[in-house]
């Protein structure tokens, strides 16, 4: 599927209206560049150019294609690297020490740069662009030109680069860890790398790698220690990635959707941060219509794979259409109800057809009945109303489960503060956790808490939780089932159809989160909770 957010991407009508929406343009700039043995070479425009993905999804804009193009510094006598930027000549210098590596001049960056940015205010009318110098170097350019030109041609420059909105996170994850520094290729910047594509980061390729020209050079002119070891490395870890890139991406958008603002515009509702209301009648059938398809999608994919299960039996067992899409709750009985029987029969003769027509036709076959219930249990759904018998704000403790150990809190999580996430007052859930173990210890004599969740697979949730949870954490599920445990990312705080989430199973054929039990003391939960949020 198509990013909506992406420059390439856009038909001229669809670009026209974004524009209007929210005039925000996000553009990366970095070299291709050297990081060590460890990692492909285009870390700096990637990791740049996920976080202006993600937060052009939040704020709503335009994403420039990803530019290979930034400067570097130039060499002082004594062998160390300036803070100068460095010409022509200067560069070839560099080249000889960083291999693999394509650095342009910095006449030629600020030129090509400012031609840019004079396109984007003048000829598209953008109002807010985000220089998001993703390389140290490209950040001291970003610096230099939101200083000369806070407001260039009627536009806001903002300046972001790979640690400017994020350090706090990396030297708190450093601190924990116990490496001594934040380097060039280090660990916190291959996570972030791996927010990209986790392939693009092989810690083991580091682990006998031979020192090249680079490592020698940075050993003989600053030690051993600026270069990243396979200790280090061997750390590296997708969750921090997807930490870092989301918070920077997050905190971005915020600023941009300041500037905005201040510059007098009037946001649109095109927008995570502008959406406060609840969804409306047409949004929640959409939503119905967008949960099925991706259900047809999902079954009819795993069929291949899935040989001993029918296609029926798949859209029963393994998505959400029947519950949490059309509003059929018999499901300890496996939806024996004739609606669902005559929908699963339909799945299986259908079956055979390709992928794409599978789908069209089980909407077709679908469609009524699914629009007359969604109108009908509107005001009851996701996004309308928190579930019954929630009774700690948005999460839910349980009477003792006979499979559990007696002193464990099973807990399931919702949205209460709907239109917004869970996750947009960072207070909130620590006291929702609070309330929820100080209730669970008297009324039951809980002293262990215990979910499974496709959130304990989400670093945001995480945070949350003390090293305890995070040890406990069983492994990420393969496969699904038809509950929210799963498919719970499929829905945003508004009660609607996550595109995002939507767009990744398409091109995966599987959730990206993947369900993960835990559990951990009340003792360690409150521990942490208060280190956090005292």
């Amino acid at each position: 599927m198509r990013n909506m957010h992406k420059y390439d991407e856009l038909f001229p009508d669809e670009f026209d209206a974004e524009l209007k929406r929210s005039p925000i343009v996000y553009c990366a700039f970095g070299p291709m560049e050297y990081h060590c043995a460890h990692a492909a070479l285009g870390m700096d425009p990637a990791k740049g150019y996920e976080m202006c993905l993600r937060a052009a999804e939040i704020s709503g804009g335009i994403v420039f294609p990803m530019i290979p193009i930034a400067p570097n510094v130039e060499i002082a006598p004594d062998g160390k690297f300036y803070d100068t930027l460095a010409s022509r000549d200067e560069l070839r210098k560099v080249a000889k020490i960083v291999p693999s590596s394509v650095f342009t001049s910095i006449d030629v960056c600020e030129k090509l740069y400012y031609d840019l940015f004079e396109s984007f205010a003048e000829d598209i009318g953008f109002k807010v662009c985000v220089f998001m110098g993703s390389h140290g170097p490209a950040v001291m350019l970003a610096k230099k030109i939101a200083k000369e030109n806070p407001v260039f041609k009627g536009m806001k420059i903002i300046m972001a680069g790979s640690l400017s909105h994020n350090q706090d996170l990396v030297e708190a994850e450093y601190k924990r860890l116990g490496i001594p520094r934040i380097s060039h290729g280090g660990m916190w910047e291959s996570a972030m790398f791996m927010a990209s594509n986790p392939e693009f980061v092989n810690p083991e390729k580091l682990k006998d790698a031979v020192p090249g020209a680079y490592e020698k050079y940075m050993f003989k002119n600053y030690g051993k220690h600026v270069v990243p070891t396979y200790e280090e490395i061997k750390q590296v870890s997708l969750e921090f990635g997807e930490r870092l890139v989301q918070t920077s991406a997050e905190r971005i958008a915020a600023e941009a959707l300041k500037a905005l603002k201040e510059m007098g515009v009037q946001l649109k509702e095109n927008n995570a941060m502008t959406q406060i209301g609840k969804k409306t009648l047409e949004e929640h059938k959409a939503y119905v219509e967008q949960m099925a398809r991706i259900s047809f999608f999902f079954a009819r994919y795993h069929k291949e794979k899935t040989p001993d299960k029918s296609v029926g039996e798949l859209l029963r067992d393994c998505t959400p259409v029947f519950y949490h899409g059309m509003n059929y709750l018999d499901y300890e009985t496996k939806w024996t109800n004739p609606a669902c029987q005559r929908i699963i029969k339909l799945a299986d003769e259908l079956g055979p057809a390709p992928a794409a027509e599978f789908e069209e036709r089980m909407w077709a076959g679908i469609k009524d009945l699914a629009l007359e219930r969604a109108e009908r249990f509107y005001p009851e759904d996701v996004g309308m109303r928190v579930p019954p018998g929630w009774n700690v704000g948005s999460l839910k403790y349980d009477t003792p489960k006979l499979h559990l150990p007696p002193n464990y809190c099973n807990y399931h999580i919702a949205n209460a503060v709907f239109p917004k996430s869970i996750f947009d007052d960072p207070a909130y859930l620590p006291q929702c956790f609070m309330e929820m173990m100080d209730k669970g210890e008297k009324d039951y004599g809980y002293d262990t808490l215990t979910t499974s969740t496709w959130l304990n697979d989400n670093p945001r949730w995480l945070a949350l939780f003390p090293e305890e949870w995070i040890a406990n954490l069983s492994p990420r599920s393969e496969g699904a089932s038809w509950n929210f445990g799963y498919w719970g990312q499929m829905v945003t705080g508004r009660g609607i159809f996550n595109e995002k989430a939507g767009r990744y199973v398409r091109e995966h054929g599987e959730l990206r989160y993947k369900t993960r039990g835990s559990h951990c003391s009340f003792a360690e939960m409150r521990k942490h909770l208060n280190t956090l949020y005292d």
